[in-house]
């Protein structure tokens, strides 16, 4: 009984998903606020597709949104998980580059056969050129560090793209 209670108890999992993470209680907290907070605001009352598409498709392509979900959704739900969403926020925020690139591929191998074809190529490369083209306070509101975005900017700078 102990260990539902500790899985359910929304302060043991705000610890775990910061010791697995990059980002601090406070920043988890915060971002599970935010997270609850789409959801409750959402049509269908989860943060799924639309919510998503709704929150970031003023700022990603359409073809990057659907990848997100598909890394973040509870398998099989069409819904994001809070778990995962904040997973991907962190290798994005704070990942190391290694950490980076291979979030970045997973994204973009769409049918996860470990290669890019040429239209996964392309489109990574479009959605990287778009990306890294965009003002950091474009971010602001989706809790994103600015300093992040901006290394971010300035490393897709250096590399050429």
């Amino acid at each position: 009984m102990r260990a539902l209670h500790t899985k359910l108890d929304p302060t043991s999992q705000t610890k775990a998903l910061a010791a697995s993470t990059s980002f601090t209680e406070d920043e988890v907290s915060r971002l599970q606020r935010t997270y609850t907070d789409l959801k409750i605001r959402s049509e269908s009352s989860v943060f799924d597709m639309k919510a998503l598409t709704s929150t970031a498709g003023l700022l990603l392509p359409p073809f990057l949104i659907k990848a997100l979900l598909v890394y973040t959704e509870a398998p099989g739900t069409g819904v994001v998980d809070v778990r995962r969403l904040t997973t991907a926020f962190s290798i994005c925020c704070r990942g190391d580059q290694d950490a980076q690139a291979r979030f970045c591929f997973q994204l973009f191998d769409e049918d996860k056969d470990g290669v890019l074809s040429a239209v996964e190529l392309t489109r990574m490369l479009t959605v990287i050129a778009f990306v890294s083209s965009m003002k950091p306070t474009a971010f602001a509101g989706l809790g994103t560090s600015l300093k992040s975005v901006e290394e971010s900017q300035e490393a897709a700078k250096v590399g050429g793209w």
